[in-house]
């Protein structure tokens, strides 16, 4: 693999680190990580960048206006008058690149993450890369989103149920990783979204969208969902459903008040 060598090398280093409290730990590994892949991370952006305008996305209004972008990841998701439902970024790309094109959403979702099934590592998708671009323009702003609308309170509400059911046949929940600090899967801490920031000191949901070292692949919040969904061997969940936004807007009213670090690096 391209990149096998260096993310290996930062894992071998980050060993070093020892009985360190895990939270520093890897925010220490992170930072070598971003060191190692910052300029791949920026290539991103700028060919998002670009993407952005040829996919007609100039005329989309995310939140701030058409074509606005700065601040906008930082409020999402969020409801959207002309789409009736909470969207987060890349629903919403979904959503405006079916209006300039004719399709379907569902066409338009299906197309653009192609590259999320299949074996081995994959190069970006462009839906990939106008993720990076518009959440890099949000990078130091707290995270605030509105949770206001009666559709934004019934997302809430429905993620809250999904996080704490236990179903699928592991029995499995997002609570059992995701509800304490100090629990990890393998090498892996993983985040606590029971507690509020700054309460839980474990959560790095805002450093997605990220490129993840050890696969070589971009993920970002759907595929992050779709993801988990899957390790818990429930259905798979759709690019762009409702869920997954809900369930982003669940986790983003958790860690409210939290930095936007992102685009990232991951191991």
């Amino acid at each position: 693999m391209k990149y096998a060598r260096i993310f290996t090398a930062v894992l071998i280093f980050g060993f070093a680190f020892g009985e360190e409290d895990p939270v520093e730990h890897v925010k220490k590994q992170r930072q070598m990580l971003r060191e190692a892949f910052g300029l791949l991370i920026e290539q991103y952006i700028e060919e998002g960048k670009e993407l952005f305008k040829k996919y007609g996305l100039d005329k989309c209004d995310f939140g701030a206006g058409p074509g606005v972008v700065k601040g906008v990841a930082a409020k999402m998701p969020r409801y959207f008058p002309d789409a009736d439902r909470v969207m987060g970024i890349e629903s919403r790309i979904y959503y405006c690149v079916a209006k300039n094109t004719g399709k379907t959403f569902r066409q338009v979702a299906d197309e653009m993450t192609k590259n999320w099934t299949g074996p081995g590592s994959k190069p970006p998708s462009d839906i990939d890369k106008i993720s990076f671009y518009i959440v890099s323009e949000s990078r130091g702003m707290k995270i605030d989103p509105s949770v206001n609308h009666p559709k934004e309170k019934e997302a809430l509400r429905v993620a809250e149920a999904v996080f704490f059911k236990r179903w699928g046949a592991l029995d499995f929940s997002c609570a059992v990783c995701h509800a304490s600090d100090g629990q990890r899967i393998r090498l892996q801490q993983t985040s606590n979204y029971y507690d509020p920031y700054p309460k839980a000191k474990q959560q790095d949901f805002n450093i997605y969208p990220i490129f993840r070292a050890a696969s070589e692949a971009t993920q970002y919040a759907d595929h992050r969902w779709a993801d988990c969904f899957w390790q818990m061997r429930l259905p798979i969940l759709l690019p762009g459903s409702i869920l997954s936004d809900a369930m982003t807007l669940y986790v983003y009213n958790k860690i409210r008040g939290k930095e936007i670090e992102a685009p990232n690096v991951s191991r």
